[in-house]
């Protein structure tokens, strides 16, 4: 379970010490930047789980993933603490109200990815799952950050929003593009990837490591 315990705890570690730097980046490339670098580095850490299927050294294959676990702990704290900032500028009078649907957004990921895993593996097995996956967060999340998201967002200080952005129903929420994308970077951009200890794990196996 050593090898099991440590692969798992890759993206901890990361998440960890990499959230301090956020902010940081934050400042200096702007929110629709920094999202959109976080939803890549999703996409290349999926990636990179799929190229290193083909590894057959069980030592070698417990590396590499634990760098994609790195990869992936870096991504997924860089979405969460960008996502809450863009909540925070973009709704500035019911910024606290307005979270509970980034939460939705969350819990729905958490939902909808073990499923994934689940459903799809068998047919597409470790590879083609984790492909999908790429693709899945690309195009669920990557296209709308880039092409949804205004410009301004990458300004130090948020020019004055639009008068729908003020306060808004549950309702007129979901009539928001930029809403929307929010729910969905949220949804695709930080859950798919977080389920997939069992599979490292049982590859490990796999490979004849024995003290996975």
């Amino acid at each position: 379970m050593k090898m099991q315990g440590f692969v798992i705890s890759g993206w901890s570690v990361s998440f960890t010490f990499f959230s301090p730097l956020v902010p940081c980046i934050l400042t200096r490339i702007g929110q629709k930047n920094t999202l959109v670098l976080a939803v890549i580095m999703e996409i290349t850490a999926a990636l990179c789980f799929a190229i290193f299927s083909f590894v057959s050294d069980p030592w070698a294959f417990w590396v590499l993933n634990f760098i994609g676990r790195l990869i992936e702990g870096m991504a997924d704290t860089t979405t969460a603490i960008t996502i809450t900032t863009i909540i925070s500028c973009e709704f500035t009078d019911k910024a606290d109200y307005y979270y509970g649907f980034v939460q939705l957004a969350w819990s729905g990921g958490y939902i909808i990815g073990p499923m994934i895993t689940l459903i799809l593996h068998d047919s597409l097995h470790y590879t083609g799952l984790f492909l999908f996956l790429a693709c899945l967060i690309a195009l669920g999340a990557l296209v709308p950050s880039v092409c949804m998201l205004p410009s301004r967002l990458n300004k130090k200080e948020s020019e004055t929003t639009d008068g729908d952005t003020t306060y808004i129903s549950y309702c007129d929420f979901f009539k928001s593009f930029r809403s929307v994308t929010i729910l969905v970077v949220s949804l695709l951009g930080i859950t798919p990837l977080i389920y997939i200890d069992g599979l490292l794990s049982t590859r490990l196996v796999s490979l004849g490591c024995t003290e996975a």
